[in-house]
C-alpha cells in the first residue's frame, strides 16, 4: 500500500458549465495531489463542453470526453472508468458536478483508505447553508429516519457535528463515493439501468451482501448546490420525479418483494397509464400549469414500475427550456 495512492476523479458534466467548472476548480485546489480527473459530457446541447474543454484541455490531469448520448449517473461514471487503465489507480472517487470540495476533504478520504483499504468510504455532504445533506445512518442503528440512509437532514450542521464521527453506515451517498479498485475489481459497479437515481442505494446492498463496509468519513467535508435542475426549464423536475417515482419503487421490491397471491395484483398497473395519459392531455390544454406535466410523469413512473420498464426512458435534453 503506498502512502501516495493514486486517484481517478470521476466527475459528470450535463448543461452546467458555472457549477462543473467550479467543482473541478475546488478538485484542482485541494490539498491531495496525485490524481486525475476524467469529466464526461453527457451529451450537452449548450456549450458547456467547450468551455470546459476550452478551459482544461491543456491540464495533464484532466481528461474531458463528449459522449454521444445522454448515459445518466452510474454509465456516466462508469465510461470514464473504462477510458483508463484502472489498474493504474488505488480508487475511484464519484463526484457530483454541483459539488465543490473543501480542501482537504480527498486527503481525509485517502488517509482512510491507506488504514482500511477494503472500506467504501463517503463524506458528510452540505448545503451551502451549511445544512445537513447527507450524514449517514449507523449500521447496527434501529433510529427511525425519514432518509434510510441518512440522519439530521436539513439540521444545521454546527447543532450536529458533534453527534458525527467516523463510523460504519448503512450507505454512502452518491454525490461523493469512494471506491477502491479491489472493490471494483471484486463485486462490479453501480447498476446502470436506474439511469438516474436509487442505484448506488442498490450497490450499497451489494456491498454489505459482499460484507464490504461503508465508512462515512466526518471530517471528509463537501458543499452540495441544491435544486439547479429547476433553472434549466420548468419541465426538468418533472421528468426528475418519473425517475425518482419508478426507481424507488423498483429498489423497495427489489429490497422487501411483494406478495403475488393472484394476478389481479399486476392489473393495477393500468390504472396509473390512463391516470397518466388523461394527466397529458390537461397539461397539453393548460400548459401554463406544469403541476398536470409533473401527475403525468409521476403516473407513467408507477405505470413503468409496474410493467418492469427500466433504463432511460424520457431524455432529459428534450425537456430543457
Amino acid at each position: 500500500m503506498e502512502n501516495n495512492p493514486k486517484i481517478l476523479i470521476s466527475i459528470i458534466n450535463w448543461n452546467n458549465y458555472p457549477l462543473t467548472d467550479k467543482c473541478i476548480n475546488s478538485v484542482l485546489q485541494n490539498d491531495y495531489k496525485n490524481f486525475k480527473i476524467v469529466l464526461i459530457d453527457n451529451a450537452s446541447i449548450d456549450n458547456s463542453f467547450e468551455q470546459l474543454f476550452s478551459k482544461f484541455s491543456n491540464n495533464k490531469n484532466i481528461k474531458l470526453i463528449k459522449s454521444n448520448e445522454n448515459l445518466g449517473f452510474a454509465a456516466g461514471h462508469l465510461e470514464a472508468i473504462k477510458s483508463e487503465n484502472i489498474d493504474e489507480y488505488e480508487a475511484i472517487w464519484l463526484l457530483n458536478n454541483d459539488l465543490t470540495i473543501k480542501k482537504d476533504a480527498l486527503q481525509k478520504l485517502v488517509s482512510f483508505y491507506i488504514k482500511t483499504p477494503n472500506n467504501v468510504l463517503g463524506s458528510v455532504v452540505l448545503t451551502h447553508e451549511n445544512k445537513i445533506g447527507f450524514a449517514g445512518v449507523p449500521e447496527n442503528s434501529t433510529e427511525q429516519y425519514k432518509n434510510i440512509y441518512s440522519r439530521y437532514t436539513e439540521e444545521p450542521y454546527e447543532g450536529v457535528k458533534h453527534l458525527i464521527k467516523t463510523e460504519d453506515v448503512k450507505g454512502i451517498n452518491g454525490a461523493s463515493y469512494f471506491l477502491p479498485t479491489s472493490v471494483y475489481n471484486q463485486v462490479g459497479f453501480i447498476p446502470t439501468y436506474y439511469f438516474m437515481y436509487y442505484e448506488e442505494e442498490d450497490y450499497n446492498r451489494t456491498l454489505k451482501n459482499n460484507n464490504i463496509k461503508r465508512t462515512l468519513v466526518h471530517d471528509s467535508i463537501v458543499y452540495h448546490n441544491v435544486g439547479y435542475s429547476s433553472y434549466l426549464g420548468k419541465k426538468i423536475p418533472c421528468v426528475l420525479n418519473y425517475y425518482k417515482t419508478r426507481n424507488s419503487k423498483f429498489l423497495s421490491k427489489k429490497i422487501y418483494g411483494y406478495s403475488r397471491r393472484n394476478y389481479l395484483y399486476d392489473c393495477w398497473g393500468i390504472i396509473p397509464y390512463f391516470r397518466a395519459i388523461f394527466y397529458k392531455t390537461i397539461s397539453k390544454l393548460t400548459t401554463t400549469n406544469i403541476n398536470y406535466f409533473n401527475k403525468y410523469m409521476i403516473n407513467m413512473g408507477i405505470f413503468h414500475f409496474y410493467t418492469g420498464k427500466m433504463e432511460k426512458i424520457f431524455e432529459p435534453n428534450d425537456y430543457l427550456g
